[in-house]
């Protein structure tokens, strides 16, 4: 445990007799493991939860906190309040009986029952509302750190994908006329973009596309239903970074092949064909994305709330915001390393088939 913890921060120990002064202050009597992680850990931020300062005294302390809790909940006298994230209590539910372990629970913070002088963790909790259980102090702590660990890597993965540069340059330079013949021109599936002249070309990792960086996508939906053919319309080998798609229902019925998307705002939806395409720093917030998806990367995009599915073959979904996301469909060889997974996410299940980190 120690370890994991050094690699992402110091050791910062509680005073020493600390723990011995929680225990007299709120007569309990804390867990072993309790004791050891205190050693090198004395509360603070980690993996996004506040846990409060292993101290006796202090507005932030363990002590205070749960006198507090106590006074205005009515608080079991065996908890000890370790956390409030947001819209929850976390508490070490101590035994004098067994010093060896104690459950940690993380609770509703509307549920009052649970914690409640009356409350009985191995009868009562079927009726508890929406209760997380680790098994002991040391499994709560260490996914903490783990989430910590993957935070940073999470980081390491965006400051590696960083957004296009110029952006406000690049939006401000297409005009109302460029932009409805271009996306005409989309719709329909032509790519004779000699007849524009303010469009170029922009080398990319070795590839030569054409330049399309910050143009707002307008009009009705893409789809053969507009062009009058049965095919979809083919879009490949463009540039299309930072752009913003304002279609009426967002970007689809299309096949896209060897395109670029990075940072782009892709509207309520995504459907179609995509091969080899670039969605990383995308952001589709509470949209759909759906179709089928090969070889395509959406490092770091903004995918929360969003409903995912159909097909994904060797797709990497490193560092993607994937909070409150709703998985269906058939998901192949996909990467999820340092992915933001949260309450609500439900993740496909075949995932743990896939490589990488959840």
């Amino acid at each position: 445990m120690i370890e994991a913890y050094c690699r992402i921060r110091a050791p910062d120990p509680a005073q020493q007799d600390a723990v011995q002064q929680i225990e007299e202050a709120l007569g309990v009597v804390l867990p072993h493991d309790f004791r050891e992680i205190a050693r090198f850990f004395r509360g603070g931020d980690l993996g996004g939860v506040t846990h409060y300062d292993i101290a006796p005294q202090g507005p932030k302390s363990l002590v205070r906190k749960t006198i507090d809790a106590r006074r205005s909940l009515h608080l079991n006298p065996q908890f000890v309040l370790l956390a409030e994230p947001p819209r929850r209590f976390v508490f070490l539910a101590t035994d004098p009986k067994e010093p060896s372990g104690g459950t940690v629970w993380s609770f509703d913070s509307m549920d009052r029952q649970a914690i409640a002088p009356g409350f009985r963790a191995d009868a009562d909790i079927e009726n508890v509302t929406e209760e997380y259980r680790f098994r002991c102090y040391a499994e709560f702590f260490g996914e903490l750190v783990d989430t910590a660990t993957t935070d940073r890597r999470r980081k390491e993965i965006l400051t590696a994908t960083p957004l296009p540069r110029h952006m406000p340059q690049l939006r401000r330079r297409w005009d109302t006329s460029e932009v409805l013949r271009i996306c005409d021109m989309l719709k329909a599936g032509r790519s004779n973009w000699d007849q524009i002249g303010r469009i170029g070309k922009v080398e990319v990792e070795g590839q030569t596309l054409t330049d399309l960086r910050g143009i707002t996508i307008r009009g009705p939906d893409f789809g053969h239903r507009l062009v009058g053919v049965d095919e979809r319309p083919l879009i490949q080998n463009i540039d299309f970074s930072g752009c913003l798609v304002a279609t009426t229902n967002g970007f689809g019925d299309v096949t896209v092949k060897n395109c670029r998307f990075v940072g782009a705002y892709m509207g309520q939806r995504v459907d179609g064909r995509f091969v080899g395409c670039d969605f990383s720093r995308m952001k589709q917030h509470n949209g759909w994305l759906k179709g089928e998806f090969v070889d395509c990367r959406f490092v770091g995009a903004d995918l929360s709330h969003c409903i995912i599915g159909d097909t994904f073959v060797r797709c990497d979904f490193s560092a993607a915001n994937l909070k409150a996301a709703q998985f269906h469909g058939r998901f192949e060889h996909c990467r999820w390393e340092a992915c933001r997974i949260e309450f609500g996410t439900m993740l496909p299940p075949d995932v743990g088939r896939s490589t990488g980190r959840r």
